[in-house]
């Protein structure tokens, strides 16, 4: 899959970034089981996180041995920071699905980190590309 296909279809972070309840039709949800087996199981950790390294290019974040960066690298296929972050910007519920999907796999520092970067950027910004209410949200995620 390349960054195109992946930044347009909407529907697949429901399926890559599953959640333990329904929030939207059409993606699944993970039962307290399932949970239990992502957060012990070593492939599907390392599974997950391949599809999360490559998944969160679209936004520009790079995955590195752990660490998250904005990457100086810009995909014109993608939602790179320029496209995306903006107030009331529709991939925040992205951002929000993932974080979400992160802390419950167990996988809290990846969560931090992007959070962080995003409340930095924000700040830098004067605190004008993120809307308080998405803010908000992330500061319970974190």
């Amino acid at each position: 899959m390349d960054n195109g296909y992946l930044s347009r279809n909407h529907e697949l972070p429901q399926w890559l970034f599953p959640l333990d309840g329904p929030r939207r039709l059409g993606g699944p949800f993970l039962s307290t089981e399932e949970i239990q087996i992502f957060r012990t199981s070593v492939t599907m950790r390392k599974n997950f996180l391949d599809v999360f390294k490559k998944y969160v290019t679209i936004f520009g974040f790079q995955y590195e041995s752990g660490v998250i960066t904005l990457s100086n690298r810009i995909d014109p296929n993608t939602f790179f920071t320029d496209k995306w972050m903006h107030p009331d910007s529709h991939a925040y519920l992205f951002i929000t699905r993932i974080t979400r999907c992160l802390r419950l796999l167990n996988f809290n520092e990846e969560a931090i980190q992007i959070l962080d970067i995003l409340f930095k950027v924000n700040e830098r910004s004067g605190y004008k590309l993120i809307d308080k209410q998405t803010l908000d949200v992330w500061s319970d995620i974190r």
